[in-house]
């Protein structure tokens, strides 16, 4: 049998460290909090685990863009609290005619992470031969913190001519083909077969797998035939350049590799993170738009994470 072992090494130094020696720590205003084990096992038991009922909220407000996990349903178990099956149908009952959805604070166990969760009445339905579509219950939807939504900007798409379209189609159906799982290996799992017989038959080097999910552009090519120009070329918008771009040149090339262009914010979005700051909702922006302003006012952001590039910008003085 196969054994994972996992140990920590000072960068520094290489010295084996024992889990004793590591810590966590979050750094907040320029300091680092570090938390014990003691500390992680209250964190993971701030609440017990169960439902509390907050309150009700109309039904209308359970839209369906507030939903951000997987749902669940809560049904009653009579044979664990008994009465449960009345409780819970005289709930739903109410709900529904009042039109109202519970919001409760979920913990689903130990170690569980606590969340906002809205209950969504359903009432037990059955078919014309007596038989069961849906039980009586609650579905129960996670719901988003603040700091999970943001406003979406969306751009209005560019129209597309039915020429275009129906090139599309054509160049679909001549790619279509039958699937079959057991033509595909997974490359992953004949990778690691070929380093352990080469591993334990001593050889020099592993045999090269062969990567059966990647597609077969000579057979594409030969099946699309002109239909591939003639869709670049319905495509091009503006004399865009549409042909194959150049490979990047590899580690032993002589000229030095050339460094991607950081871009730079708009003056709108650093007016908008600027704004931010002293009410404290800079987290409301994406880790992109962040690292843009950061770069912006000559901030180093290799290796940052969200929360130390929000902090980054509290720092700032601009």
């Amino acid at each position: 049998p196969v054994r994972r072992i996992k140990q920590t090494f000072d960068q520094g130094t290489g010295e084996l460290l024992l889990p004793s020696d590591v810590l966590d720590f979050v750094t907040v205003a320029g300091e680092d909090i570090i938390f014990t084990s003691e500390d992680k096992e209250m964190l993971n038991k701030l609440t017990e685990p169960g439902l509390t009922l907050l309150g009700f909220k109309p039904l209308t407000l359970a839209k369906e863009g507030l939903h951000c996990g997987q749902p669940s349903f809560a049904y009653p178990e009579e044979t664990l609290i008994k009465g449960s099956r009345e409780l819970m149908k005289a709930l739903v009952m109410q709900c529904k005619a009042k039109q109202k959805v519970a919001l409760c604070c979920l913990t689903p166990r130990y170690r569980a992470t606590t969340k906002y969760v809205y209950l969504v009445p359903s009432l037990e339905t059955y078919d014309s031969a007596g038989n069961q579509l849906t039980p009586c219950g609650f579905h129960v939807i996670p719901l988003p913190f603040y700091n999970d939504t943001r406003e979406q900007k969306f751009e209005k798409s560019p129209e597309v001519s039915s020429e275009v379209v129906e090139l599309a189609r054509k160049l679909i159906n001549k790619l279509k083909f039958a699937y079959k799982p057991s033509n595909f290996k997974n490359p992953k799992l004949q990778q690691f077969w070929a380093h352990l017989e080469a591993l334990a038959l001593e050889y020099q080097a592993p045999d090269v797998i062969e990567d059966q999910t990647l597609p077969d552009k000579a057979a594409q090519a030969d099946r699309l035939g002109p239909l591939t120009n003639e869709f670049i070329n319905a495509c091009s918008l503006n004399g865009a350049n549409t042909s194959v771009s150049k490979r990047r040149a590899t580690a032993t090339s002589s000229s030095p590799a050339k460094k991607v262009k950081q871009s730079l914010p708009t003056s709108d979005l650093i007016q908008e993170i600027k704004s931010a700051i002293p009410n404290r909702k800079v987290d409301k922006f994406t880790v992109v738009q962040l690292k843009e302003f950061l770069t912006f006012h000559n901030q180093s952001v290799n290796n940052l994470r969200k929360a130390a590039l929000v902090e980054a910008v509290y720092q700032l003085k601009v």
